[in-house]
């Protein structure tokens, strides 16, 4: 944490307190237990899942809308996401919650 103060012009002093809190995308326990490639690709992905607990995927656009879903059943799984070039956001999760939240990027 640090402080940071200064004057403006005018004499008024302000303070700020900066905090190590950052914003963005946080990424959730990144597991070898998924891997998802190429990426960036076309909008074709392979998901491959290395546990057998099942588990499902969720993709969203950059305005926070879910765009698709899936469970992930087999432990190779082919997504083809029918979507406009840009970055999205996944989340794999099973029955304890969020495994992994990450991007990926259609070209």
């Amino acid at each position: 944490m640090s402080l940071l103060t200064g004057s403006n012009t005018k004499g008024t002093i302000f303070l700020l307190k900066l905090s190590q809190t950052s914003t963005g995308i946080f990424q959730i326990n990144q597991s070898q237990n998924f891997s998802i490639y190429p990426n960036p690709s076309n909008g074709n992905f392979t998901i491959n899942v290395k546990n057998k607990n099942a588990a499902s995927i969720e993709i969203y656009n950059v305005m926070g809308e879910k765009i698709f879903s899936t469970k992930l059943i087999n432990p190779k799984t082919e997504i083809e996401l029918n979507a406009k070039p840009g970055m999205y956001f996944y989340q794999i999760k099973n029955d304890n919650g969020i495994i992994e939240n990450s991007k990926i990027v259609i070209q």
